[in-house]
């Protein structure tokens, strides 16, 4: 079957959808690398390094709301944590794309002190998923995906915050990208399928931050939740 690249995401969403654990993930990777004819390890190399950018556009968002938002405590203490854990997650970007040869020296190290066949299959599905990150990550390329992926946030952001001044919920652009950012990293976690009732908790949760009413926290969580979730379902399943 001809797939395209759109085609293997949205197949990716649909299996996030309907089974637990974030699956959609593995068997992108896996469909990808058979369309490619690549390591699967390779293939789930480069989506982790896409969810990697992604975390740390999250993350940005989280601090910089504790930073410009009158948060309560709790808030506050969950935006110091996104900006302890943002600078973790660019130390290891940072490792990973300036330490490659240590690395490559490490793992032929470990090849020679366990020569199994066990221990060989380990490391080379570990350098495929190493070089699946590496290929991406250099760079002049980084910059630019986290732009994108900056963008593509903040435009979520955007017609987050249209749909809740539709239910008469208030906040500023600034408010929704600490809203986006909070509810998305609470979905890293693997949950339930389709991520439903996880969505609704966190957006009444991030929202009450903010202090939007329930009612309409859950209101928002409903249709802005819907409004992805069934199209990327229907169009997976087709």
């Amino acid at each position: 079957m001809n797939w395209t690249p759109a085609d293997l995401r949205t197949i990716g969403f649909f299996a996030n959808n309907v089974l637990p654990a974030r699956a959609g993930e593995v068997l992108r990777a896996y469909a990808l690398g058979r369309k490619e004819g690549m390591s699967k390890s390779f293939c789930l190399g480069s989506i982790v390094l896409e969810r990697g950018l992604d975390l740390v556009v999250l993350l940005s968002f989280v601090f910089l709301g504790g930073l410009f938002i009158p948060l309560p405590a709790w808030a506050h203490g969950l935006s110091k944590l996104a900006g302890v854990l943002l600078a973790m997650v660019v130390t290891v970007f940072a490792v990973v794309l300036a330490g490659e040869a240590q690395v490559e020296r490490l793992l032929s190290r470990l090849e020679r002190a366990a020569p199994s066949r066990r221990s060989g299959w380990l490391v080379g599905k570990f350098r495929g998923f190493r070089s699946g990150i590496s290929s991406v990550a250099n760079w002049r390329l980084l910059p630019v995906l986290l732009a994108l992926s900056a963008c593509v946030w903040t435009l979520n952001a955007t017609s987050g915050l249209l749909a809740l001044r539709s239910f008469g919920g208030g906040t500023s652009l600034l408010g929704m990208i600490f809203v986006i950012g909070a509810v998305n990293l609470g979905l890293i976690v693997p949950s339930s399928p389709g991520f439903v009732g996880t969505y609704q908790w966190l957006c009444i949760h991030a929202m009450a931050a903010l202090g939007i009413a329930e009612p309409v926290a859950l209101a928002f969580s409903l249709l802005f939740h819907a409004s992805w979730y069934v199209p990327s379902t229907i169009i997976g399943f087709v």
